[in-house]
């Protein structure tokens, strides 16, 4: 996966992505805006919760099947594909 940073140097120099790298920034962008929201315990809580979930389940990484839900995190189901996502956004907070 493409850090933040590198998508943006990407995005100001007017590179094309595939649309794969471009679904991965806005969801990094979307995770970061919500871990931003959390305080640190609830950072911290999300973190070892997603990856006792990430690290109990054959999680396919699928980037549009919305099969997981995290009742901890929200209401809504989610690809095992953005769960990854938000598991680097978590560790790059930490």
């Amino acid at each position: 996966m493409t850090s933040v940073r590198e998508s943006l140097r990407r995005l100001i120099q007017g590179v094309q992505e595939p649309e794969e790298n471009r679904s991965e920034f806005a969801h990094k962008i979307n995770w970061t805006s919500v871990v931003r929201g959390w305080d640190r315990e609830r950072q911290g809580e999300m973190s070892v919760i997603l990856k006792e979930v990430v690290d109990g389940i054959d999680l396919e990484a699928n980037q549009h099947e919305r099969r997981y839900h995290i009742p901890e995190l929200d209401t809504e189901l989610h690809s095992g594909w953005s769960l990854r996502v938000l598991m680097e956004v978590l560790e790059a907070f930490e």
